[in-house]
């Protein structure tokens, strides 16, 4: 029995038994792999589905703060006063207060009116995917800023899908004048520019505003392209004759000035005329006109786009004219019609309220680049505003040096309380000590005593829109974060105006007349005796033609004291960035044809927005006058600064018949609120 065992041990213990103990043992680890790869795979595909579940809300939830932004935006366009009557529909379930969006303690910009506070549950608004009978995906958005004189929101909408919260940050407003590199009412140069239109040459009323159709007066202005539509109706009407279409030297046409060679237009460009261009204006981005014919372009083809824009040297307005469309910041784009916008002309008064520093009568104000400003007006505030310089420290040599406030507002006084001083014109030095130029004084408003008698005065001061008690600022420097010029005449750059961080700092200049650039000439007054009574009198030449050398003008020496000023370092070059409003006037360079030999060839930079309602003239090209091959003034490099898309100048007013859009928006992380469960 013991031998029968020992020999089957030995069998077993063999060298074929030990292989198949290795065997065994190798299955049965293989059957283990086979396991582990197998609970693996499993956990693997749990895992995958719960990630493609989570990818899946992450879509859904920022599709959800999309579609919270359209629930806003089609509130807004169905009444352009929805957010400015929060509060009288506070109690009213379609009301911003009552409906399921709203509601919730993030500091809502309209908490106050829906009495909202940081008890208030998150407001959720249920669509979509049904799950048990409950929705799986929500939106919910509040309003954190609205301007109601911009018609402009600053949102945050948040999305919820599941357990996954998004949000998207967001500006919707009315389409405005900030959001477009240059809009133009009327391309027919400015009536008030005495460079274009010489004083007591002719009515310029009467030449630019005759023959307009269905009119029986001489001074209603309108567009080429009506006179054009006229003409086509009616090829015998040439009633006046044409020159309400084109220049030509020594005419006494309605002037209007095309962009030229070396011009370049980096932004969005809408005309609601018909726009000369000469030479290859360089044109980068969207480019609309009102022009009917512009409908007759063809995409692709530029000789059509001789419908959307003319040729000065042609004599029809249906003229071929040479664009130059170049990729760039934006992709080439074909001209294109659109409608005629309404574009703001003034500015609203009764938005302005009693906000930031309010002064009366001429003022002149130097940025310095730390937040604060340097304030002269002799005339003073129009009310007594804290922090705003005293009556004493603004009428002073030094001026008042103040905090730069968010609204800068200069009124023309109110007729009754004008003084002698301020109905006449400003003296030499009478803004600062320094400007303006010349060597004119109060006293030279009596007659001149003695025939070598004279004296010097700015062109531009000799205008009765530029008197002491008119509504005009003069402004130059460095300046920081979101500030807004009124002036209720006109603004004049005298130096660099730029900010201190171009992408983050906003400047709004906004004229119910015209943003001038400084190019100060000098008008010549002398002794003369009257022919009837043989007294002595002041005479100066009032003949100034933009097209002719003009007679009794002394062109300032910009060698001695160069203007306009330099911040930037760039020379005689010109820099303005700030979003630009010349309400009834132009944005427009003073004494556009008169240069110094050095300064010629100079750029006018302007990183912003500029919108008219006349074609200013910046500079030109002094062929006309006999000088091939040179040019005064200022070329234009104008490039849209695309921060103005996020949010604009304060109290900047919106086009009347624009529309509501989402001109920007950006992934921002959710309110901490939003991430709890839903009540």
């Amino acid at each position: 029995m013991g031998s029968r065992l020992l020999r089957a041990w030995r069998r077993r213990s063999g060298p074929g038994a030990k292989d198949a103990g290795l065997t065994m043992v190798a299955v049965l680890a293989s059957f283990t792999i086979m396991m582990t790869v197998l609970l693996g795979g499993v956990a693997y595909l749990a895992s995958s589905t719960k990630y493609s579940r989570y990818d899946q809300d992450n879509d859904l939830a920022l599709a959800a703060a999309q579609s919270g932004l359209s629930d806003l935006l089609s509130r807004v366009r169905a009444d352009d006063d929805y957010l400015s009557n929060v509060a009288t529909t506070a109690s009213d379930s379609d009301g911003y207060c009552g409906i399921r969006a709203t509601g919730g303690p993030e500091g809502d910009y309209f908490a106050s009116d829906c009495g909202w506070g940081s008890s208030t549950d998150v407001g959720w608004q249920g669509f979509g995917e049904l799950v048990g009978g409950e929705f799986r995906q929500h939106f919910h958005y509040v309003v954190t800023d609205y301007d109601a004189a911009s018609r402009s929101a600053e949102v945050v909408s948040t999305g919820r899908s599941g357990d996954v919260v998004r949000s998207l940050a967001a500006r919707m407003a009315k389409d405005n004048p900030a959001m477009y590199l240059y809009l133009t009412d009327y391309e027919m140069s400015d009536p008030s520019d005495w460079a274009v239109y010489p004083d007591g040459w002719y009515p310029v009323s009467d030449v630019c505003g005759a023959g307009w159709p269905d009119s029986d007066t001489k001074k209603v202005v309108g567009y080429r392209w009506e006179w054009a539509q006229k003409l086509a109706a009616n090829p015998a009407f040439i009633a006046p004759p044409a020159r309400i279409w084109y220049v030509e030297p020594f005419a006494q046409y309605c002037r209007q000035e095309p962009f030229g060679p070396g011009d370049l237009l980096k932004g969005r460009v809408h005309s609601n005329d018909t726009m000369l261009s000469t030479g290859t204006a360089t044109f980068i981005g969207p480019f609309t006109t009102a022009n009917p014919k512009c409908d007759e372009r063809v995409e692709g083809d530029p000789s059509t786009y001789k419908y959307c824009v003319e040729s000065k040297q042609e004599a029809h307005p249906l003229a071929y004219s040479q664009m130059l469309y170049a990729g760039g910041v934006w992709p080439a784009e074909a001209p294109a019609r659109s409608e005629v916008l309404d574009i703001p002309k003034v500015p609203d008064k009764a938005a302005i309220g009693n906000k930031g520093c309010q002064y009366q009568g001429a003022t002149r104000i130097i940025f310095n680049g730390d937040g604060t400003m340097t304030v002269w007006s002799n005339y003073g505030l129009d009310e007594p505003n804290a922090g705003c310089g005293s009556l004493s420290e603004l009428a002073s040599s030094t001026g008042a040096r103040v905090n730069v406030p968010s609204v800068i507002y200069v009124k023309t006084v109110d007729k009754p309380l004008m003084t002698t001083a301020m109905k006449k014109r400003i003296p030499s030095g009478g803004l600062d000590g320094e400007l303006p130029l010349g060597t004119y004084q109060a006293t030279d408003e009596n007659p001149p005593t003695d025939a070598s008698d004279e004296y010097t005065i700015e062109i531009s001061m000799d205008r009765p829109d530029k008197l002491g008690g008119g509504g005009n600022v003069w402004v130059e420097g460095k300046t920081q974060g979101r500030t807004t010029i009124f002036a209720d005449a006109s603004i004049i750059v005298t130096g660099d105006l730029i900010t201190e961080d171009k992408e983050k700092d906003l400047l709004g200049l906004m004229a119910t007349g015209s943003v001038e650039v400084y190019n100060p000439g000098l008008k010549v007054y002398t002794a003369k005796a009257d022919a009837a009574t043989g007294d002595l009198i002041w005479f100066s030449d009032p003949f100034y033609n933009h097209w002719m050398e003009p007679q009794g003008i002394a062109v300032f020496d910009a060698t001695t004291k160069p203007w306009p000023k330099d911040y930037n370092g760039d020379g005689y070059d010109m820099a303005i960035h700030a979003a630009i409003i010349a309400g009834n006037g132009s944005f427009r360079v003073q004494n556009s044809n008169k240069t110094q030999a050095e300064t010629t060839g100079r750029y006018l930079n302007v990183y912003g927005s500029i919108s008219q309602n006349f074609r200013g003239v910046t500079g030109l090209s002094l062929t006309n006058l006999g000088i091939p091959g040179q040019s005064a003034g200022y070329q234009n490099d104008y490039e849209y600064n695309q921060t103005l898309m996020k949010r604009q100048p304060p109290l900047f007013p919106y086009i009347g018949n624009g529309k509501w859009w989402v001109p920007w928006e950006e992934k921002v992380e959710p309110h901490d609120a939003t991430k709890l469960p839903i009540p």
